[in-house]
């Protein structure tokens, strides 16, 4: 790999996991002009239309409501993007959810839970300790202070809570910053989501005194692949290859079914599959046609999306990175719960350090 640059990843910003510091990962420069690709959907959705009409809802509302529910959430984040880190923020900042939770877990390298435990312990407060592990804070997508103020309410829950809130770094040790091959980006990418799923199970089953409160409530924030329930992957990165099975569809497998939120919303436009997009899902492109209702908004996963066929957009770039969802044919109320719709979002400020915009 040309300059030993780190590589990983795969798409999307619905939410979706990770972007790419691959050399010749495909970036977005500047504002570019949105292309239908040549299989358009132009359908007019007429069930969908009256569903979003009805059912759509602000998408704090609709996340708290299920966070204070379900015993497991899987909150879908946009890397590059503000608005999922403002919703996790004003969740943890809102008193039931701030009180409710049992464990807040990230897709943060497992080798940072050490720093994690420290500044938690901190006192007075000393954020220093959270960029003592690469990737703590994000640096590679930006948004420092959305990261930093994450982390503060978290510190803060603690010494304010009646029992401690668990946080809580589930990724693989050593991911993304140990990577130096493409080889070795598909075997530990292929990994991930198997260490992700044995964090969370563990979590779960040891929550302490959780039968007297209604059970446990666990909150993670991942990329919005991850979310994706009863599916898979075929990988490539190069000219390698290898097999993923998302964090959903792992637990599901586990007898755990969790409650997925999968949202999308792009700072700016990017190539994706050969469309040049403002949206990961092509679920997006409908929900911003002129005279829908504007974003953003929440709304239930139900039959009316099926008519969106292949809703999550794949890369497929043979000389670069590729992911095939599997099972080919799919419907996205089978994967996913609730679709939060932002619209064009906020990019994140920088950090200082090179980041990319859409593939994640």
């Amino acid at each position: 790999m040309r300059g030993g640059l780190v590589g990983y990843g795969a798409v999307l910003a619905l939410a979706l996991t990770l972007l790419a510091a691959l050399p010749g990962v495909a970036r977005a420069q500047g504002p570019t002009a949105i292309t239908a690709g040549p299989a358009a959907d132009t359908s007019p959705h007429e069930a969908l239309r009256r569903h979003v009409d009805a059912m759509r809802e602000e998408p704090f509302a609709a996340t708290r409501r299920a966070v204070l529910s379900y015993p497991l959430v899987l909150l879908g984040d946009v890397h590059p993007a503000a608005e999922p880190k403002r919703l996790l923020l004003r969740l943890l900042r809102d008193s039931a959810v701030g009180s409710r939770l049992d464990v807040v877990a990230f897709e943060i390298s497992a080798s940072a839970q050490r720093w994690i435990g420290e500044y938690l312990r901190s006192s007075p407060e000393d954020p220093g300790l959270l960029a003592r592990e690469p990737g703590m804070l994000r640096a590679m997508w930006g948004g420092r202070d959305e990261w930093l103020a994450i982390f503060h309410e978290l510190w803060r829950l603690n010494r304010t809570r009646a029992r401690p809130l668990e946080v809580v770094a589930m990724d693989l040790p050593g991911w993304p910053s140990t990577v130096r091959s493409e080889r070795a980006a598909v075997s530990m990418y292929t990994d991930r989501d198997s260490a992700m799923t044995a964090s969370l199970l563990s979590q779960l089953a040891r929550c302490d005194r959780c039968e007297a409160r209604g059970g446990p409530r666990v909150l993670a924030f991942v990329g919005g692949y991850h979310v994706l329930r009863g599916l898979e992957a075929d990988l490539s990165i190069g000219r390698h290859n290898g097999r993923v099975i998302w964090l959903a569809t792992r637990l599901e497998r586990k007898g755990v079914h969790p409650f997925t939120i999968l949202t999308d919303g792009l700072p700016r436009a990017v190539s994706i599959g050969g469309e040049t997009v403002l949206g990961a899902t092509r679920v997006f492109d409908v929900l911003q046609r002129r005279g829908w209702p504007p974003a953003p908004y929440a709304v239930a996963v139900d039959a009316t999306f099926d008519d969106v066929a292949h809703a999550i957009r794949e890369p497929d770039d043979p000389a670069d990175i590729s992911f095939t969802l599997r099972p080919g044919e799919y419907t996205l109320r089978s994967a996913v719960d609730l679709f939060i719709f932002w619209g064009r979002t906020t990019e994140l400020a920088a950090d200082g350090a090179s980041r990319g915009v859409g593939r994640e």
